[in-house]
């Protein structure tokens, strides 16, 4: 085994695997299955890598100032990369919370963002969903949902209930962000079998929506008690109207708006640290 396990508090972000360079961190072997998802630093350009395969695979977080998520331990409450082989149901989120996949949801390597895989929906019956959490309850508390979209433009993307946060599209096309009974923000912005960014932000009473880092439509004047703690993704929370398309690495942050003003969209996945 070439490469080297160390202390998590040895330096900046907690990481399993220390390379002098490049060349060491590709030349390593000796990774079991346990270790997808690790952190390595690499020493000489202080940079941080994710391992996406035993292989080894490595995806590039950036530097130690980038490559840590303030809010990851105490706000972070869903982190989904969609990694793993082709056709796979085995979904995994980097916080431990048990996904089932339903219907034909499924890994697929046909189309990603990062990491070579995606999450796949046929628009027919799929779906992925959890156990009721109260981390999924926001209450009257800020929260973010964002993630990668290349889809169709029908369907429902992410579906709570009726008086909680859920992103569909309606029958003009337009990705809707529908909460407390009412459509509240509306755009025509999501380009069809596009790879593109969406955030759903609420930061004290107001609710923006962003495309590309691009805030699109009104901001809402958002006061609802989100209370209900069962996400679906991929479909209505009946398990019908499923997107056509992919979803990749998906996030929810609860207590926290990452997002309140234009912004560059993440050029690699998000970090597990």
């Amino acid at each position: 085994m070439l490469h080297k396990n160390i202390a998590l508090a040895d330096r900046h972000a907690p990481h399993s695997f220390e390379y002098a360079n490049a060349a060491a961190r590709e030349a390593a072997t000796g990774f079991v299955t346990a270790d997808i998802g690790k952190l390595a630093w690499q020493t000489d350009d202080d940079t941080f890598w994710v391992l996406k395969a035993t292989t080894p695979t490595w995806v590039l977080l950036g530097t130690a100032a980038s490559a840590v998520d303030t809010y990851w331990r105490n706000n972070t409450v869903l982190a989904m990369h969609f990694d793993g082989a082709n056709g796979s149901t085995t979904i995994t989120d980097q916080k431990g919370k048990a996904a089932t996949a339903y219907g034909n949801a499924h890994i697929s390597t046909a189309q990603s963002k990062f990491g070579g895989s995606s999450a796949y929906f046929d628009g027919t019956g799929d779906y992925i969903s959890f156990a009721s959490n109260s981390d999924f309850s926001f209450g009257t508390g800020d929260f973010t949902v964002e993630f990668w979209l290349n889809c169709t433009r029908a369907g429902n993307v992410i579906d709570y209930a009726s008086n909680t946060p859920n992103l569909y599209f309606d029958g003009s096309n337009n990705l809707v962000f529908y909460a407390g009974g009412a459509s509240r923000i509306s755009t025509s912005g999501v380009v069809a079998n596009t790879w593109q960014h969406i955030a759903l932000c609420r930061s004290g009473t107001s609710t923006r929506l962003f495309i590309d880092g691009t805030q699109v439509g009104s901001t809402y004047t958002d006061t609802i008690n989100y209370s209900n703690a069962v996400p679906y993704i991929g479909s209505n929370n009946g398990g019908t109207g499923s997107i056509t398309g992919y979803i990749d690495d998906l996030r929810i942050t609860k207590g926290i708006a990452r997002y309140t003003t234009n912004f560059t969209p993440p050029t690699a996945a998000f970090p597990d640290a």
